[in-house]
């Protein structure tokens, strides 16, 4: 596992991506990775891609949760 500072200065990392994307390198469950993996190939899309939709959708979720307390 590697520091904030030096994953700050690895190779492929923020500085290197595009602007307002940062790339990181992430250790998940082999069964949540086949799960993801699977989800990615349905959808015809990267596991990259699935994640960050994933992740997305989830943030939408949260937001709508956080707006209507309520509900």
């Amino acid at each position: 596992m590697s520091t904030g500072y030096q994953a700050a200065q690895a190779n492929g990392t923020k500085g290197e991506c595009r602007e307002g994307r940062v790339r990181h390198t992430v250790t998940m469950d082999r069964v949540v990775f086949e799960a993801v993996r699977a989800g990615a190939m349905r959808n015809r899309r990267s596991v990259s891609e699935e994640i960050a939709a994933r992740l997305s959708a989830s943030v939408a979720s949260r937001e709508v949760q956080i707006a209507n307390p309520g509900s």
